[in-house]
């Protein structure tokens, strides 16, 4: 004999299956120039924040509610930030939450995806839209001449908004301890190896793990890649 439903199952949403690219541009909403995000102005990105369009988007309230059904990020919400990544080859991989400041949490720490939603969690990257042709091996690629890659998705977006306009030059934000990869590497050589005059700047933290992290890269490119290390004060990647 079969049993009706609970009110409380029936209230209780479906699971939702929710790939890399589900987060339509519907879900998602432009960073705004004017009420920048908390985040963007902390790392004084307020007045370029529109270069950073495609690189970093505000959740909308549909948006964050699948992201929770889902299973993806337990806690996301209408307003936080969400950055696309990317696996070696380029495909779309899923997103990374920044969630907005508050009074209980005023310095939130970037979220990476539950395991639960089945997205990749190593070995991924973001790319702005000349680092992704790089790793694409796009027809974009042929036009880029520098590749930074960044330790992490703040100092990333830093350098993208700041090299936006300035042609041959693509970024990528290694997410979190582990993102590199040897298959990056081999990606990367790839394309500095295509062309003659193409360069590798690995703009890692200016501290003991930031070193290790670029001498790790370094050796996994391959031989003949120029590849330089990008200046800065200590615990900064700054260029």
């Amino acid at each position: 004999m079969s049993h009706p439903p609970s009110a409380l199952s029936a209230l209780t949403p479906a699971p939702y299956t929710l790939t890399p690219d589900s987060l339509t541009p519907h879900l998602l909403s432009p960073v705004r120039l004017d009420t920048p995000h908390p985040l963007l102005v902390g790392r004084g990105l307020a007045e370029v924040a529109h270069r950073l369009s495609g690189c970093v988007e505000v959740l909308t309230l549909e948006g964050a509610r699948l992201l929770r059904q889902a299973g993806a990020f337990k806690y996301a919400a209408a307003g936080d930030l969400v950055c696309p990544t990317y696996d070696a080859t380029g495909q779309r991989a899923g997103w990374r939450l920044w969630p907005s400041p508050s009074k209980a949490n005023p310095t939130p720490k970037r979220r990476a995806p539950s395991k639960a939603c089945g997205w990749l969690s190593k070995g991924i990257v973001w790319a702005d839209p000349k680092g992704r042709a790089v790793l694409l091996w796009g027809e974009q690629q042929a036009s880029v001449q520098t590749l930074v890659i960044a330790e992490g998705e703040p100092d990333a977006l830093t350098v993208a908004a700041l090299t936006e306009g300035l042609e041959g030059v693509g970024v990528i934000g290694l997410c979190g301890a582990g993102a590199w990869s040897p298959a990056l590497g081999e990606r990367i050589t790839q394309w500095a190896q295509a062309s003659k005059g193409r360069a590798v700047i690995i703009a890692t933290d200016r501290d003991k793990a930031g070193a290790q992290y670029a001498a790790e890269i370094r050796v996994s490119l391959g031989a003949g890649v120029c590849v330089r290390r990008a200046a800065g004060e200590a615990g900064r990647a700054d260029l």
